[in-house]
């Protein structure tokens, strides 16, 4: 079995040029910034926007969201009731024809807004994710989106 894995790899060969790969490291980093900038600001249908019509969003300790709709429909349900602070670092891209892999690392603060219920406190969260990005015509979009949390979850009797 390691001998067909092997000679398949090898005969496949590297996917991407160190130039492809730093052109969609460039392209990845500056999507980021735009859907971070629109997410900030409250403009979640420009934020959906990077996100394929199929794609899937993973949020930790929740249902995944499929599809671009279900995930604007989320943040907009969100933004009503926090005001988001994202920052992502791209660690690592690993491209291979129209796909990509973003590994990476994330800090999150939520923080009520008036309409939020009452007592909800603010949020901080950070921790790594993996994004599939697809190229789509001449655009990358996110496909699945799967952050993880490094926040441990309060455990009731456990310190």
């Amino acid at each position: 079995m390691m001998f067909l894995l092997a000679a398949t790899a090898m005969t496949l060969g590297p996917c991407a040029t160190p130039e492809d790969t730093m052109a969609v490291t460039e392209a990845i980093e500056a999507a980021n910034a735009d859907a971070l900038t629109a997410l900030e600001a409250g403009e979640i249908a420009a934020y959906a926007r990077h996100f394929a019509e199929d794609a899937w969003q993973m949020p930790p300790n929740m249902p995944i969201l499929k599809g671009r709709a279900a995930i604007e429909s989320f943040w907009v349900e969100t933004n009503k009731i926090a005001e988001q602070s994202l920052e992502l670092t791209t660690l690592e891209v690993t491209v291979c024809g129209p796909h990509a892999v973003e590994r990476g690392a994330y800090t999150m603060t939520m923080t009520p807004r008036e309409a939020a219920p009452e007592g909800m406190p603010t949020i901080e969260d950070s921790g790594h994710y993996l994004v599939h990005w697809t190229k789509i015509g001449d655009e990358w979009l996110i496909y699945s989106d799967a952050p993880v949390s490094t926040v441990p979850v309060p455990m009731p009797g456990v310190q």
